[in-house]
């Protein structure tokens, strides 16, 4: 599958979370796992978001998530900023998935949003002309 990706910068994470939840409605949460050595990733969690509330908490150096106030998930040790994906098909899809990857125990998140988050790029370079990216707000 095609996707286009955008790194975010980390130090936004909090308020990426944060605008997405509360401008996007969640349509989807998934954790799985990659850490068995095969790019096949072992599904841990995967609940639908319709009618449903998701929020989250900073905790420490990552983010516990919690859906109708009951904990589903602690991303701890987060090393990686979030990165947003778009599906790539004949057109660029409606839906917006705002990743992350835990390499301390091989997780792997992914909440899917309604609607295109828009991003514009910043002055911060991930790699020699690959720019992080900023949220449009």
């Amino acid at each position: 599958m095609n996707f286009n990706v955008y790194w975010l910068l980390k130090e936004e994470d909090s308020e990426n979370l944060k605008y997405a939840i509360e401008n996007f409605p969640p349509k989807n949460f998934y954790v799985g796992n990659t850490k068995n050595g095969k790019f096949q990733r072992s599904t841990i969690i995967n609940e639908s978001l319709e009618g449903r509330v998701l929020v989250f908490k900073n905790e420490g150096d990552g983010f516990l998530f919690f859906i109708d106030g009951y904990e589903v998930y602690n991303l701890n040790n987060n090393e990686k900023s979030f990165s947003l994906r778009y599906k790539l098909n004949e057109k660029i899809e409606e839906d917006t998935k705002l990743t992350n990857a835990n390499y301390f125990n091989g997780d792997y998140i992914e909440i899917t949003f309604s609607g295109k988050i828009e991003v514009e790029p910043t002055v911060f370079e991930r790699a020699p002309e690959v720019p992080f990216y900023r949220i449009k707000k």
